[in-house]
């Protein structure tokens, strides 16, 4: 999930307002609603799984075996009595500099907790 500061409403005022931002918790809600109209409405209702990883050291989406195979893996479960699943809470990082090699590139570390320039137009 990446975080741009222009897609908060507002952003325009808030930056006139603010010189940085921090962002301490994210919450999670899923709600599921079976189509009503869809074919198998007749038939029984398959309830989704959704699994869930908090991956901070690269940008590449894991395999559904990448999550099946992970202990960092949570399986959320939709039932008959539950449309509803959540809070669940993210504790958002950004990638941090930490040193610069002209032959090998930049290395990055993860950082909790820093404030962010609202001049920043995207971070890591």
């Amino acid at each position: 999930m990446n975080f741009q500061f222009e897609n908060v409403s507002h952003s325009t005022e808030l930056r006139s307002l603010y010189d940085a931002y921090r962002i301490d918790k994210i919450e999670l809600w899923f709600d599921f609603s079976p189509d009503s109209s869809a074919p198998s409405a007749t038939g029984p209702v398959y309830f989704p799984k959704l699994w869930l990883k908090r991956d901070y050291n690269d940008s590449n989406a894991p395999t559904l075996d990448d999550m099946e195979q992970s202990n960092q893996s949570q399986v959320l479960r939709f039932d008959a009595g539950r449309n509803t699943l959540g809070p669940y809470f993210l504790k958002p990082a950004i990638a941090q500099e930490v040193f610069q090699d002209p032959s090998a590139g930049v290395a990055v570390s993860t950082a909790w907790g820093k404030w962010i320039r609202t001049a920043h137009a995207q971070v890591p």
